[in-house]
């Protein structure tokens, strides 16, 4: 028997739909589907993050009840909706400096590795 790939094997469990009726393959198909989100998320493909997590609804996976998923699930909207602003911003035509500070802005603030770190961040200290 030759090696498969997580694809494959939830290609296979999802075209069948028997994960509905057999607990054993509802396990593998949502362990595949865990593993294959963490290695997704590790190399930033946030559009196959969030497609995996769908598969996980389906199988009534509860992600609100898993810190670790849910948190990958976030980040991965907010990386891909910070990517789209950005390609937006490029679009637009008249250059302008409220664009360009737009456009720093979200660079600066808009950093989904600080707001979905594990810690809490300390506040930035302005001068009055």
């Amino acid at each position: 028997m030759t090696p498969r790939t997580l694809g494959e094997i939830i290609q296979e469990l999802m075209s069948t739909n028997d994960y509905a009726h057999d607990e054993q393959l509802k396990d593998m198909l949502l362990m595949s589907c865990i593993k294959r989100i963490n290695i997704n998320f590790k190399e930033k493909n946030y559009h196959d993050v969030i497609t995996d997590i769908k598969i996980l609804n389906l199988i009534t996976y509860d992600i609100y009840t898993d810190t670790t998923i849910f948190l990958m699930y976030l980040e991965s909207i907010a990386s891909l909706c910070k990517e789209k602003i950005i390609v937006e911003l490029e679009n637009f035509k008249i250059n302008s400096n409220e664009m360009k500070a737009v456009k720093e802005n979200i660079g600066v603030y808009f950093n989904t590795k600080l707001t979905f770190s594990k810690e809490v961040q300390k506040p930035v200290k302005t001068k009055k």
